[in-house]
């Protein structure tokens, strides 16, 4: 099984038990809260990373990170369950899954529209208003300028 496939376990699973709770947009705010930790301090990482480092020494160092950031129990057994199987790497794909899954429960599709030049509001608002009547649900969108199309 991928990493890929493993990640989408975990994260149906952590998004299937928020829900039940009630509690899926906190999950993903703390999920995503300690991988922004992760990426700003880069020696954390690589420890938390380095095959050469006992599964105790990273669950300890989770349990540290845990007990000061003050995440939900629901993150931190997840995170402690990552540690504990040595499968932190999988992090950022777990939180990209259960980003899709959040998206997919609230009826959010994402949309990235590029262009050669930057769409003014108006435009953006009508091709937003498209794809929204086109699939029914509401659109999230990421605009970007390449100007390389032309």
């Amino acid at each position: 099984m991928t990493n890929r496939a493993v990640a989408a376990r975990y994260a149906r699973a952590l998004f299937e038990v928020s829900r039940d709770s009630g509690d899926v947009e906190k999950t993903e705010q703390d999920i995503l809260s300690f991988q922004q930790t992760l990426d700003s301090h880069d020696t954390l990482r690589s420890a938390l990373l380095n095959p050469a480092i006992s599964v105790v020494n990273k669950r300890g160092l989770v349990g540290a990170l845990l007990s000061k950031m003050q995440l939900s129990a629901l993150a931190a057994r997840l995170l402690l369950m990552l540690a504990d199987r040595d499968r932190l790497e999988l992090l950022p794909e777990v939180s990209e899954s259960y980003n899709a899954l959040l998206m997919d429960h609230f009826g959010v599709v994402r949309a990235r529209i590029t262009t050669a030049e930057p769409l003014d509001s108006s435009h953006l608002k009508s091709m937003v208003q498209a794809l929204a009547s086109a699939t029914d649900r509401k659109i999230k969108v990421e605009t970007s300028v390449d100007e390389t199309l032309v």
